[in-house]
């Protein structure tokens, strides 16, 4: 199957090789994302949880960012 799946792309005129390249950077960069977000983010919001892991702890109920076009 992956055969005919490869053959099928190349008859398209895709340049199989530089496909893959390009798929395996894309892979990395999605691993190191989500590393980041899950295990990093994870320590600086600490084992207890639903704490700030931000860069500002908000006051009201927007951020300080939207706050000014709300009003």
């Amino acid at each position: 199957m992956a055969k005919v799946a490869r053959e099928m792309v190349e008859k398209a005129g895709v340049d199989v090789e530089k496909l893959l390249k390009l798929l395996v950077a894309n892979a990395a960069v999605e691993l190191t994302t989500f590393y980041y977000y899950t295990i990093l983010r994870c320590n600086l919001i600490g084992l207890e949880g639903e704490g700030p892991s931000g860069h500002f702890l908000r006051r009201g109920e927007t951020s300080p960012f939207v706050s000014k076009f709300m009003r």
